[in-house]
């Protein structure tokens, strides 16, 4: 809870007008402006012991304002959060010119380090009523997002914005979670011993996905260890999803990537692309209700036998055709159901371009080449049995030749022959280093780089390295990045050219510039050298 005076210094930043600062200044000393009360629609006022306000926070719903403030009590953007804060009385004019009148009580004044949000909580069916009631008022959003624009416009210029959620915004089972989490989210709470936490995470990294019960299994590890990590932020768990008392439901991740893609396979697979059909040998495809096997498949023809044994020639073009039409279909067997990719094989950056992938695909209509060839690796993850989702997964690192052409003993070699010959006060040529390359190579019995190989690795090296090792450090200066000017955040030697040049150094304490502000300069003549200034010296030229 923030003081006084350290309320008022965060108005003064965020550039509140005076009505918006006088609101928020009479919310923080009021509120709440009017007592909770149960209005016997089923509501029930659920009272909750804050931290943060250091106080009793009363809310008037289980369901929607009691989640709020424990979602706000550990949220670390909320700086302060007052129930009922102000009564709103104002009128607006709808787009007909209508006037209206507006007599509410916001659920929350809520005060983050940026922005001040005024909160509503309603129930989702209860705003679909008084949209058709007060259509002026209440408007659903293209995003799904419940607005107010007349509200919100007339609080947008106090500065203050203005918010409507509903039971679809706070997983209940969230809340549930956090209030589980309660001794551990405290600042006095021990932490998680470091080994156990290596110990969890290294598990994670070979299995990507486990079920508390099977990481108290695999580790022998203590609930209240998971609870510490999950509570501090350093452990991916399904707290939206599945209650943290039951470890057989409740799942842990490697990270934020495998949790949204384990979410995702759950919804549907985008279309694939209709008229696809494996034409392999082995595969089985359905032609007029009848089950055939691919057994020969050639450049035009292909063999099909059925289930009786005998055997039937179709042309390549015409099981085309069929397939376009979808008169041809993949016989659906379980028989060819692959062993499930592990997600652990996978990186957090190619899952989350899957998931891109995917929301992609289910809205598109008119897929350009990429998309296809998508909808095609879909469609062939659901012929072969494979995983459908993972089939979006980008596979670069896969491609080409990923073995490294040259071994270690050869990249030791030249690194030897670059450091004891090149980098040398006799500075010899490329040329000459190359020679000393192959002489080595022979006595280590290894196959000689090439010429442009070696090339390539003198080049790695740093051009200032290479010159103060080969000519010194007055040439290194000399070849060094010329600096016209000196910033704050210049991360090198300075070098400059003072041969004309005088100097004056000026003392950058502002005292001697508030007392004596023309004794501050001192003319120290005509340098005779290159002089390199290190950056974080208290000196300007």
């Amino acid at each position: 809870m923030l003081e006084n005076s350290q309320r008022e210094q965060l108005l003064d930043r965020l550039g509140l007008p005076v009505t918006g600062r006088r609101l928020v200044l009479d919310a923080a000393k009021y509120a709440p402006v009017r007592q909770v009360r149960s209005k016997g629609g089923g509501n029930v006022i659920t009272p909750y012991r804050s931290c943060k306000m250091q106080g009793t926070v009363e809310t008037e719903s289980r369901h929607f304002e009691f989640p709020a403030a424990v979602s706000h009590e550990y949220d670390p953007d909320v700086l302060e959060y007052y129930p009922q804060p102000c009564r709103l009385k104002f009128e607006v004019i709808d787009t007909d010119g209508e006037i209206h009148q507006i007599d509410h009580t916001p659920d929350f004044l809520v005060i983050r380090e940026r922005v001040v949000v005024l909160e509503e909580r309603k129930p989702w069916s209860k705003l679909e009523g008084l949209a058709r009631r007060y259509p002026w008022r209440y408007q659903l959003g293209p995003d799904g997002t419940w607005y107010a624009p007349l509200i919100e416009a007339w609080l947008a210029d106090r500065g203050i914005g203005y918010r409507i959620y509903t039971e679809r915004d706070i997983p209940q089972r969230r809340i549930e979670n956090v209030l589980l989490l309660e001794d551990y989210l405290h600042p006095a709470a021990p932490p998680c011993p470091v080994n156990v936490a290596q110990d969890i995470h290294a598990a994670l990294a070979e299995d990507a996905v486990l079920y508390l019960a099977e990481l108290y299994e695999k580790l022998d590890c203590r609930p209240d260890d998971v609870f510490k990590l999950i509570a501090d932020g350093l452990l991916v768990s399904d707290i939206d999803v599945a209650p943290l008392e039951e470890p057989h439901r409740c799942r842990v991740f490697r990270d934020t990537a495998v949790r949204e893609f384990e979410h995702a396979r759950l919804r549907p697979v985008p279309r694939a692309i209709p008229g696809i059909v494996d034409i392999r040998v082995g595969a089985r495809v359905v032609y007029d209700q009848q089950p055939y096997t691919v057994v020969m498949v050639g450049g035009s023809k292909a063999v099909l036998q059925s289930d009786d044994g005998n055997s039937v020639e179709v042309a390549i073009d015409t099981l085309e055709k069929l397939a376009f039409k979808q008169d041809l279909t993949t016989a659906d067997t379980g028989s060819n159901q692959l062993e499930p990719i592990r997600l652990s094989d996978f990186t957090e950056e190619e899952l989350r371009t899957a998931l891109s992938r995917q929301g992609t695909l289910e809205s598109v209509t008119k897929p350009n080449r990429t998309q296809r060839r998508h909808l095609k690796a879909l469609a062939i993850a659901k012929l072969t049995g494979t995983d459908e989702l993972v089939a979006l997964v980008p596979r670069l690192r896969h491609r080409g030749n990923r073995l490294p052409r040259l071994s270690e003993a050869q990249e030791a070699a030249m690194q030897h022959v670059i450091r004891e010959h090149y980098l040398t006060s006799a500075a010899p040529n490329a040329q000459h280093t190359h020679e000393q390359l192959k002489v080595l190579c022979a006595e280590r019995d290894i196959a000689t780089p090439s010429y442009p190989t070696l090339i390539a690795r003198i080049k790695a090296v740093a051009q200032q390295t290479a010159d103060r090792a080969r000519h010194g450090n007055r040439v290194a200066y000399k070849n060094s990045e010329f600096v016209q000017v000196l910033y704050a955040d210049t991360r090198y030697m300075a070098r400059a050219s003072c041969s004309t040049c005088t100097w004056t150094i000026r003392s950058w304490t502002s005292s001697s510039l508030r007392s004596r502000p023309e004794n501050v300069w001192a003319v120290l003549g005509y340098p005779w050298r290159l002089m390199p200034l290190p950056v974080a010296s208290s000196v300007s030229i």
